[in-house]
Parts: C-alpha cells; sequence; structure tokens
C-alpha cells in the first residue's frame, strides 16, 4: 500500500471516456483493455499462456 500522487489522485477523479468493460495485466507492467468478453477471454488466455512458458 503506498501513497497516492498528485497525477493518480487526478486521474481517478477525471477518468477518460471509453467503452471498455475489462483489463488483464500483460505481464510487462501494462494492461490489455477489452470491450467485450470475448475479447477479454483471448487477453486472459494469452497472459496464461506467457507466464506457463
Amino acid at each position: 500500500i503506498a501513497l497516492s500522487g498528485e497525477e493518480s489522485i487526478v486521474a481517478a477523479l477525471n477518468p477518460e471516456q471509453t467503452d471498455y468493460l475489462y483489463f488483464v495485466a500483460k505481464g510487462d507492467g501494462s494492461h490489455h483493455f477489452s470491450r467485450t468478453l470475448d475479447e477479454h477471454n483471448a487477453a486472459v488466455r494469452e497472459y496464461q499462456l506467457q507466464i506457463a512458458n
């Protein structure tokens, strides 16, 4: 747990308007955002394959 920085607080108070409903970690510190459950499940499978190797 860490103290949030000003940039994080501003982003939380003023979120981007998107139609993304899901996200999953990519394993490199970034995330994949998805609009549909099928797209999300594909991203999850890709991540699972990545960490299995």
